[in-house]
């Protein structure tokens, strides 16, 4: 019998010793893909304001948001203000939502081993979000949106332990998690409003608990409350002039969340689904439930403000678990170890076309090779409009002007009082539809492209 228990014990420790292989592996991989040509490629208009932001001491960018208008909450711009103490360029700016984006891989295990008390769940879980390219593509981006799914991710974890357990310490974890991820976007508040509620509706003898839970984390998100509100008053004061519609939102997460493919699309969403409906863990199908309900509100507040994919990559870990999660529904004796290579060799197949895509379209906007055009032709023109008008951020951080006249312009208005002419270079994105389609009109009209990047254009005046 010794040798029966023995043999067992083996088994268990050569079971945990492969597991921790492959989250290694994983690990490895991960970093890999976050860091790969991180910085190559230009920052763009969002980016470039993280830098102006960043430059702000502590309590400055607190008296700045304090004062009201399109900003943040500030955790994420006090981590790059001590980023930008190592140097100023797009590494530099990256790297922590990198390092945020690497360690939510491990992360995302655990709460998958939480949720299912299963090791491959986990690792599934694990695979699913190394390979993600909308993660990928987060992690590698000068904004705070890996920081929030981190910070997410660990509420989770405190969640699912709270309502199992009950211990306070659990509770105050999930408090403080989840206040945290609104020190850092405001939008994950309804998520964590629905998972107060769920937990209330689940255990109605954990009332007290979960009551001091809230209380602790209202507590802590308190001094952000009126700058959340003005926020949303200012975002939902007129109809969106950019972003998603309410079907495009909808649609395009779906896609982004299932490795920006419809035939991922067509597969993992089936998948997850099915967890829904066939797995009889309601936990899971409370947090799957809940991203449903984001979904919805999210699509129909695009109507009322402008609405892009990125604001909930913060749920992708409960996509991800969920689809994960189906393979608990295998029988330990079902062909067990088959099963898990073979999923886990489709996730990186699957993974592969949007992966090659992300890596191979290049950049958004090639502000850097822009500049470089100017500075070198600065003789060829006295001034320069920037079309639209905001553009002029992202392209001051790579162009320093030499008795150079800069014009802002994003309004067929402020072009014709402007009056340009053949003197003056006309720098501008394919945005201009946006802020004012005539402005886009008159400019394939009348103007002739000198220099082409990727989504960037320099014309000058066409000349009769």
């Amino acid at each position: 019998m010794s040798d029966g228990f023995g043999n067992m014990h083996l088994k268990i420790n050569s079971h945990q010793e492969l597991s921790i292989i492959i989250l290694s592996f994983l690990l490895f991989i991960g970093t890999i893909l976050r860091f790969y040509q991180i910085g190559t490629t230009s920052l763009w208009l969002d980016e470039v304001m993280t830098y102006q932001f960043s430059i702000n001491p502590f309590l400055e960018y607190w008296n700045l948001i304090s004062a009201g208008g399109e900003v943040h909450p500030p955790l994420f711009y006090w981590i790059e203000w001590t980023a930008l103490k190592f140097g100023n360029n797009e590494f530099v700016l990256r790297f922590f939502p990198a390092i945020f984006g690497i360690l939510s891989i491990p992360l995302i295990y655990f709460l998958g081993l939480e949720l299912f008390n299963r090791v491959e769940v986990g690792l599934l879980a694990a695979a699913l979000l190394t390979f993600s390219p909308f993660h990928i593509i987060y992690s590698q981006e000068a904004r705070m949106y890996s920081l929030v799914l981190l910070f997410m991710v660990l509420a989770l974890i405190a969640y699912i332990r709270a309502i199992r357990t009950n211990e306070m310490k659990d509770w105050v974890l999930f408090a403080v998690f989840s206040a945290l991820t609104l020190w850092t976007h405001f939008y994950p508040a309804i998520f964590i409003g629905i998972l107060y509620l769920a937990a209330l509706y689940r255990n109605t003898q954990y009332v007290k608990r979960i009551a001091a839970s809230f209380v602790l984390f209202v507590l802590i998100f308190l001094p952000l409350i009126p700058i959340a509100v003005q926020l949303f008053s200012v975002r939902t004061e007129g109809l969106p002039s950019w972003g998603l519609s309410a079907l495009a939102f909808l649609i395009s997460t779906l896609i982004k969340f299932s490795f920006s493919s419809t035939i991922g699309l067509i597969v993992l969403f089936s998948i997850f689904i099915v967890g829904i409906i066939e797995l009889k863990n309601k936990e899971m199908r409370d947090l799957a439930l809940g991203l449903i309900f984001i979904l919805i509100i999210s699509s129909a507040l695009a109507f009322r403000m402008p609405m892009v994919e990125r604001y909930i990559l913060f749920l992708l870990p409960v996509y991800y678990v969920g689809i994960a999660g189906v393979y608990s529904l295998f029988k330990e004796k079902e062909n067990k170890k088959m099963i898990f290579p073979v999923i886990f060799l489709w996730i990186v197949l699957l993974s592969m076309p949007g992966l090659i895509g992300y890596y191979t379209e290049g950049e958004y906007y090639d502000w850097r090779g822009a500049a470089g055009y100017l500075s070198d032709n600065k003789t060829e023109f006295d001034s320069l409009l920037v079309m639209p008008g905001y553009n002029s951020v992202p392209l001051e951080y790579y162009y320093t002007p030499e008795n150079i006249e800069i014009m802002k312009i994003s309004t067929m208005e402020e072009l014709n009082f402007s009056f340009p002419d053949s003197r003056d270079y006309i720098i501008y994105t394919n945005d201009v539809r946006a802020t004012d389609s005539r402005l886009f009109n008159r400019l394939n009209e009348n103007t002739t492209p000198i220099w082409k990047g990727s989504g960037v254009i320099i014309a000058k005046i066409s000349q009769d």
